[in-house]
């Protein structure tokens, strides 16, 4: 690869130049508000690196590669929150038709994004198939500027610079990426979320040992992929329901939900979900061994 650097040419000589990386919920809405402050204060560029909006709200079937949506959407899934609250000020959710509960399905808010960025004309501002791979300062006219520790390990810039440097490649026709290039900003907002990649623990003797599939909740995508198995599930927050709802009402599996408080949804017992407690380690036979509940937190 090589890099070189485009010229941008900004709205006008006193417009401050912003990248947004992402065109999700987050990164839409901050475009929107930059797009809205009066005299065109801002000049606004959306990186998103896939070829739609949406970010973790687009379905995909199975992993697509780089420039798709690393998104953990399934196909069943509906909104945990009612519609009414999830709306961008000054853009309600139209009355859904076909959908008579406020939790609708992950399609509703898809479409209700596009049709967000349709009305504002956000379209025109975001450069699709186009993958970021680092953000730096750049030096000040003083060459003065320190980047330091903030909270949560979020690096902060002390001082002045004279903008940021951001690199990308974009996607050729045969899907690979193509050469690095280098843009100038005056800002950048990241809004590419925190749901694309998985945490996996460690579990003492799942990989030797146990001989079945192993899957995070991220990858999982639809009930009929496990029919009639025996399944699982570690972890019994909003996703771990949910899913184990799915499988026994969809799947006719047999689920055991592990938590280390040992407790199920008073519906998901009433559906058949069995409640283990926190799994220690997986047997050389391929079982699994939970902690006994005298030593669960």
């Amino acid at each position: 690869t090589h890099t070189h650097t485009p010229a941008l040419s900004p709205a006008n000589d006193m417009s401050f130049r912003v990248c947004v990386i992402g065109a999700g919920a987050a990164g839409l809405a901050a475009a929107r508000a930059l797009l809205q402050v009066p005299t065109a204060m801002f000049d606004v560029t959306v990186l998103e690196r896939s070829n739609r909006i949406g970010g973790t709200w687009c379905f995909h079937a199975a992993d697509q590669g780089e420039f798709s949506p690393d998104s953990s959407m399934y196909k069943h899934l509906h909104t945990n929150l009612p519609c009414e609250i999830m709306a961008f000020p000054g853009f309600p959710f139209p009355p859904p038709p076909s959908e008579p509960s406020s939790f609708v399905h992950h399609t509703t808010v898809l479409k209700y994004l596009e049709s967000f960025a349709q009305h504002y004309q956000l379209h025109q501002h975001i450069q699709f198939s186009t993958l970021v791979h680092s953000v730096q300062p750049l030096p000040a006219k003083n060459g003065q500027h320190d980047l330091e520790k903030g909270q949560q390990g979020a690096a902060v810039l002390r001082g002045r610079s004279a903008g940021f440097r951001v690199q990308v490649s974009r996607q050729q026709a045969d899907g690979t990426a193509g050469p690095c290039e280098d843009l100038e900003f005056d800002g950048v907002l990241v809004c590419t979320g925190h749901y694309s990649v998985p945490y996996m623990p460690e579990l003492p003797g799942l990989q030797p040992h146990f001989r079945g599939r192993v899957l995070h909740a991220h990858r999982y995508r639809d009930p009929a992929d496990f029919a009639g198995q025996r399944v699982l599930l570690l972890g019994a927050g909003a996703s771990g329901v949910d899913i184990a709802a799915e499988l026994v009402q969809q799947a006719g599996c047999e689920v055991y939900l592990s938590s280390r408080s040992g407790a199920v949804p008073q519906l998901l017992r009433e559906a058949g979900v069995r409640a283990v407690p926190e799994v220690a380690r997986c047997a050389p036979d391929g079982s699994f061994e939970f902690v006994p509940a005298s030593e669960q937190e």
